[in-house]
């Protein structure tokens, strides 16, 4: 049979775990948001670049 201060302990890393895969999720999500909005930018820009240089 578990102590109280046993299972208090388990309950206390597991929840950790979850928390500290969330963060990584999220800044993975992040860091994918980053690449795509950085990527589009510069698209527009290289298009506002050569729409200039066409005028």
């Amino acid at each position: 049979m578990k102590t109280n201060n046993e299972k208090g302990q388990r309950i206390f890393f597991i929840y950790w775990y979850f928390y500290l895969y969330e963060i990584v999720v999220i800044a993975e999500f992040i860091d994918i948001l980053d690449k795509l909005i950085s990527e589009i930018l510069t698209e527009s820009i290289l298009v506002s670049f050569s729409f200039n240089e066409e005028i």
